[in-house]
């Protein structure tokens, strides 16, 4: 069964972005800097958010990165935003952290009056180098160092909650985590999407994993 998730823009990797420097369209630029706004709420220079009328971000209002991807969360999950509890995958931070990057990331989408349905839910267990420093990556190296952090609010739909997935095997070893100590996870909402090619950039699209992508290194 496979498990679908909602990303708000493609992230041009940033390997591709090196090796084509030069070619690189000024809309995966600013996908890419939003992605990194979102994620750690900080800016250098600015970014241009497409819309009717464009959207300027730089350091004066980063929040504002936050806070679209909450407005775009809300569009996207309809009826489903307003009685669902939103748990954001965990950082690294979260084993001795409690208000956790992604856990702080979450809240500043969400809307006042929805902040207190952001839960954190999913720890890891102890500590973990990160990805960007050298850490193993992906569902073997992600799952077996989770762990339950509190009780799960049934029946409600927990809505998974992550800055940027590239094979999805951490959003899988969260979903299956939950699922097993009883919830009941719908989807998951992404702010970027790795890709390969620059003909993405803001463009909400619905990505299918399947269930065994703990196969992917």
């Amino acid at each position: 069964m496979a498990f679908n998730l909602h990303h708000f823009c493609s992230y041009y990797s940033l390997r591709h972005v090196i090796d084509e420097a030069t070619q690189t369209k000024p809309e995966s630029w600013n996908a890419i800097k939003f992605c990194k706004a979102v994620k750690h709420k900080t800016i250098k220079g600015y970014l241009t958010v497409p819309a009717q009328k464009p959207f300027k971000i730089d350091e004066t209002n980063v929040i504002a990165a936050r806070q679209i991807f909450g407005q775009w969360m809300k569009h996207v999950l309809g009826d489903l935003f307003e009685f669902a509890y939103f748990i954001p995958v965990p950082s690294k931070d979260s084993w001795n952290t409690a208000d956790f990057r992604s856990l702080q990331m979450v809240r500043d989408a969400l809307p006042d009056g929805k902040k207190d349905r952001a839960l954190p839910l999913l720890r890891f267990s102890e500590e973990r180098e990160r990805a960007s420093q050298g850490g193993a990556r992906g569902y073997h190296a992600t799952k077996p160092f989770l762990k339950i952090s509190g009780y799960i609010p049934g029946p409600a739909p927990l809505i998974l909650i992550d800055d940027i997935v590239t094979s999805g095997g951490s959003l899988i070893a969260s979903r299956n985590t939950l699922l097993e100590a009883g919830g009941i996870v719908p989807v998951a909402v992404v702010c970027g999407k790795t890709v390969d090619s620059q003909e993405f950039s803001f463009r909400h699209s619905i990505v299918s994993i399947p269930d065994n992508v703990f196969q992917i290194d």
